[in-house]
């Protein structure tokens, strides 16, 4: 996976992936955003992916968090 600074943009919630939400495809990885939560997204296809994504931006975010932490005490 590449990071870029120059290469951002908001990815689907979690929320998007409910019933109501999201309509699933041929494999339940994936789903087609039918009523997501940020308009922009309406009819693109989520997969296991979008998940991924957010999972590994939290983890990163928390070991951020736990870097500074070790500096600030």
């Amino acid at each position: 996976m590449a990071i870029a600074d120059n290469r951002q943009r908001f990815m689907p919630l979690p929320d998007d992936r409910l019933p109501g939400r999201g309509q699933v495809l041929a494999y339940p990885e994936a789903v087609r955003l039918v009523n997501p939560v940020e308009p922009e997204f309406k009819g693109e296809v989520c997969h296991s992916i979008c998940s991924l994504n957010l999972v590994f931006f939290t983890l990163e975010f928390f070991n951020f968090i736990a870097l500074i932490n070790k500096f600030v005490k």
